[in-house]
């Protein structure tokens, strides 16, 4: 549904599955969606000409309905595999229901009235068209009395994010089990003419063509359910697995609004550079990449090591992904190999940090005390040193299991990050220890002042000649700055410091009150 003041000019959908939304607001602004063949990403093009590329599922407010609109267009009338998320779907479209363990139609075959069915029984009154369901109802099949539209309505699971299912603190183990039994489903709705309906589909136009042409000649006619062949393949039911959804196993690609034709290709660790006519220019390996000035990148602002090094990452990513056959009924798991490799290992005083590569944390520590965190990073398996051994949630642990947890959660955020990442961690820790030095010792020479300012009074109330008050103060600072302190401090000296911080500033505020109260006097 698109805001008031906004009305679609046109849409085009490419063979490949991009998609092109030209939309009106106002009355001279003309905003373009370019939607990318996976459905995953986008670019907008603003009136002024500015182009910027986002995600679906996380479109900007003001993108939204135009996203929206452009992508229902593309899941409709495009015979690629549908691209279809939560965030993306109205909510009364959805139902939360038990997981389909495959999603796929059984069609009615000949049954037992000689394998002849009434054509009137396929004619839908209503919606003035002939219609075919599947047995199970997952699907469903209508072809318009003209003869050169279907209409498909098939069911198909939703992708959520991880955002949208979190799990809270107070959510059982039912709950959990639940959750990964059950989905989030809707029916997408298809429109193909009859010489492009997915192979899927095939069976059931076939049933309904030869209907329309028998209810041509006879509204009474009989017709057979299959052909002689299709009887062979089935004697009973004929099945057809469904589309899938794309969400499920989009990955970054390239945009659909290409200004750089210039190509870099690159598979284990050799390179391609071609020009923008399609000749090679440059041969390369990771070892020997060229520096700018040689390759000709004007078309590019970025340079050929990023460029080679993004390339490595996205072949990288796509050899650990997790690869779905498509004529299978049930994904198959991952290779025991894949879910025990290790992604780091680290042995030190504290124990042995093992992180892998389904990302699960495993430690053993130098009590003998064993700690699993699981790859959804929510529940912990102990295993203690005497024998005994438990499971918990991270939120709900006792305190004392708390400590073992945090070093395996700290250990597991270095293991999964990459290098620029603990690059990052490394500099923000250094600048929170030079802080927390520079503070401390604030506090150390406002100490020297206040043990001054006591040493003060007490001469005074002897009526003592002595160095003058502020000289004093002053030549205590001085002192103090000049010592050394150290910038860097141990997790036990800090919480020591900190707990003779607090005891000292209490000293100090009763200090300063004797004081104002003996200004206050004189």
């Amino acid at each position: 549904m698109l805001p008031a003041g906004t009305k679609r000019r046109r849409c085009v959908i490419l063979t490949d599955g991009t998609a092109i939304g030209c939309f009106q607001r106002n009355t001279h602004e003309t905003h373009i969606v370019v939607l990318e063949p996976s459905g995953h990403a986008y670019s907008y093009l603003q009136p002024d000409g500015t182009r910027t590329r986002h995600l679906a599922p996380t479109a900007l407010s003001s993108h939204r309905a135009l996203v929206i609109d452009t992508l229902n267009l593309r899941n409709r009338f495009t015979s690629m595999p549908p691209y279809v998320h939560l965030r993306l779907l109205d909510s009364r479209d959805v139902r939360y229901q038990r997981r389909i363990r495959s999603t796929r139609a059984r069609w009615p075959a000949p049954g037992s009235n000689g394998g002849k069915l009434s054509v009137a029984k396929l004619y839908n009154r209503e919606q003035e068209c002939f219609e075919m369901q599947s047995i199970e109802g997952a699907a469903k099949v209508r072809l318009r009395t003209s003869g050169q539209i279907v209409d498909l309505y098939f069911l198909v699971e939703v992708k959520v994010s991880d955002d949208d299912v979190g799990v809270s603190e107070g959510e059982e183990e039912s709950d959990q089990r639940r959750s990964s039994s059950h989905a989030h489903y809707t029916t997408l709705h298809q429109s193909f003419a009859i010489d492009q309906v997915p192979e899927s589909f095939a069976l059931p136009v076939r049933t309904l063509l030869a209907a329309k042409t028998a209810w041509d000649r006879d509204r009474d006619a009989e017709i057979d359910y299959l052909s002689e062949a299709d009887e062979k393949k089935s004697a009973s039911t004929a099945i057809s697995m469904l589309p899938r959804n794309a969400a499920f196993t989009a990955r970054p690609a390239f945009s659909a609004l290409n200004h750089q034709q210039s190509v870099l290709t690159g598979s284990n660790g050799y390179f391609t550079w071609c020009d923008e006519s399609g000749g090679r220019q440059q041969q390369f390996t990771r070892e020997t990449i060229p520096p700018t000035s040689v390759i000709g990148t004007k078309a590019t602002s970025h340079s050929v090591l990023s460029l080679c090094q993004h390339v490595d990452y996205v072949l990288q990513s796509f050899k650990y992904a997790t690869t779905i056959d498509l004529e299978d009924t049930l994904t198959p798991p991952l290779l025991p190999i894949e879910e025990l490799e290790l992604v780091q290992e680290v042995e030190n005083e504290r124990g042995w940090f093992r992180a892998f590569r389904d990302g699960r944390v495993r430690v053993a520590f130098a009590d003998r005390t064993i700690l699993q965190v699981d790859r959804d990073g929510e529940t912990c398996s102990f295993f203690f040193s005497d024998g005994a051994s438990g499971q918990t949630t991270l939120a709900s642990a006792p305190p004392w299991q708390r400590v073992y947890i945090h070093e395996a959660m700290e250990f597991g955020d270095w293991a999964f990050a990459s290098r620029e990442e603990r690059m990052r961690r490394h500099v923000r820790r250094q600048e929170t220890q030079a802080i927390v030095a520079q503070e401390l010792q604030r506090i150390s020479v406002r100490c020297s002042m206040n043990d001054g300012l006591e040493m003060v009074k007490q001469i005074s109330s002897n009526d003592d000649v002595c160095v003058p008050p502020v000289d004093m103060l002053l030549r205590c600072a001085s002192e103090e700055v000049n010592d050394e302190v150290p910038l860097t401090f141990s997790l036990e000296a800090v919480r020591e410091l900190q707990a003779s911080t607090l005891q000292h500033m209490a000293s100090v505020d009763l200090a300063l009150r004797a004081a104002a109260s003996a200004t206050e006097s004189e």
